[in-house]
């Protein structure tokens, strides 16, 4: 559970650092629902 968006900051900037080393491995997008 998402409470005051606590875990969602980590993930994206997981998600960002991932993006830099890996682009063409970025399969996951947090606007994709």
């Amino acid at each position: 559970q998402l409470r005051g968006g606590e875990e969602l900051p980590a993930h994206e900037a997981f998600w960002f650092a991932w993006s830099q080393f890996h682009p063409e491995t970025l399969v996951w997008t947090p606007l994709d629902r």
